[in-house]
């Protein structure tokens, strides 16, 4: 072989062995470094809401977004009320209470899940939807065409984002007063749980009522506070559950000022009518019978229709006697100039028989603020065999289920 062939052969030699080695290091590069096939997200992205859908594909891929990227620990409350105040609906603003979006974060359809209720208002700046703003009394005077509307927007929680759900509207109120949430449930399980937005408005207080129930179905309850209408909510009749009782106060012909109580009992997710008693004919004839037992001298029938059950166990564990019993509930009438106190009752032998018991003539009801008062002292007049009067003090209770069996009771404090 000459000089120069072995040359090329040389060179030739050379070169396959470096294209041999070079593909030997890419080959051994692949295998000692092995990729990941399924990348968990990055913090960032596990921490970011998928983009709200804009439409029904949108919201299926939205849903399969949120199965890809599962959050790696839960929503605190400041981000469930970032991302809804985020979705927001063109032309209403998140009410803010010293720069905090007013919103209750609860679970609201019972999946274990806390979820939003975001107060909003139609407002064309910040400044129209700021609580300082909008609790002014003095909007109470403002024109009714700039009474702005306040609506409650409910966003829950699934697949790792919060989506909205429903808007409820509130209606036209001048002037805010708050929102807060109540469980429907004595025990504080939920749902039910009734979100309560409060307001102000020309003709007294009004509440507006969005109660959930599981699956995250609603209902509505509006209640108003007037001089001619109380409400108070409370478990009448002892089931766990929170009842609402209604007083609505109207001139009765005849009558004087006649009280109904409405009673709305939550059933199948909302409140319903239940029940209506009144409190003035009801009293009248309370009194009637009272005032018949007693000159009757019946003091065990009087016990037994003018007193509660577990008001007259009490009372007989404290006194020895029918007699004594029924004395204690009438209390002697004290002299405001001598300070000394009257005589006692004491009509129990034939000497000293009872002619008559005068009641006053009741016109209006006497328990003006159910949630303060639940009952009223009375002066009675009783006359005696001989024409003799005597005057006594006697308080009257309204039980707290004016709807059972009796409505009234005669206690001795």
């Amino acid at each position: 072989m000459s000089s120069r062939a072995a040359a090329e052969y040389s060179s030739r030699v050379k070169l396959a062995s470096a294209l041999f080695l070079c593909l030997l290091c890419t080959a051994c590069a692949t295998i000692s470094g092995p990729t990941e096939l399924n990348p968990a997200p990055p913090a960032a992205a596990a921490r970011q809401k998928p983009e709200p859908p804009s439409g029904p594909a949108s919201a299926a891929a939205g849903g399969r977004i949120a199965q890809e990227l599962p959050r790696a620990t839960p929503f605190s409350r400041q981000e469930l009320v970032a991302l809804a105040v985020e979705q927001r609906r063109a032309g209403l603003l998140p009410v803010r209470r010293d720069g905090t979006p007013m919103s209750v974060v609860a679970d609201l359809n019972g999946d274990g899940l806390p979820d939003v209720a975001l107060l909003e208002v139609a407002a064309e700046n910040p400044a129209g939807a700021d609580y300082s703003v909008l609790s002014r009394l003095s909007r109470l005077f403002t024109e009714d065409s700039n009474t702005p509307a306040f609506t409650l927007a409910i966003y829950f929680q699934s697949g790792g984002a919060l989506r909205f759900d429903a808007a409820v509207p509130l209606g036209r109120k001048p002037v805010l007063e708050g929102l807060r949430l109540l469980g429907i449930r004595g025990d504080g399980t939920a749902p039910p749980d009734a979100v309560i937005a409060s307001f102000q408005g020309h003709d007294g207080e009004e509440q507006e009522w969005t109660i959930f129930s599981d699956g995250g179905s609603y209902s509505r309850l509006s209640l108003i506070s007037t001089p001619t209408i109380r409400s108070v909510v409370r478990d009448v009749d002892g089931d766990g559950v929170l009842d609402v009782l209604v007083f609505h106060t109207g001139v009765e012909a005849g009558l004087g000022y006649e009280t109904l109580i409405t009673w709305y009992r939550f059933s199948n997710g909302a409140y319903r009518e239940y029940r209506t008693t009144n409190i003035v004919r009801n009293l009248k004839d309370f009194l009637a019978s009272s005032r018949r037992l007693l000159s009757d001298s019946n003091w065990k029938g009087f016990l037994a229709q003018a007193v509660a059950p577990a008001t007259l166990e009490a009372l007989h564990g404290r006194y020895h006697s029918t007699e004594a019993i029924v004395a204690a509930l009438f209390h002697s009438l004290v002299n405001t100039q001598s300070g000394s106190a009257g005589p006692a009752f004491d009509y129990f032998t034939p000497a000293r028989a009872i002619q008559n018991v005068v009641f006053p003539d009741i016109l209006e009801n006497p328990f003006p603020d159910p949630n303060r008062s639940s009952s009223f002292t009375m002066t009675v007049r009783v006359v005696c065999c001989n024409g003799e009067s005597r005057f006594y003090s006697a308080t009257v209770s309204i039980l707290p289920n004016p709807f059972g069996s009796r409505e009234f009771s005669f206690i001795t404090d």
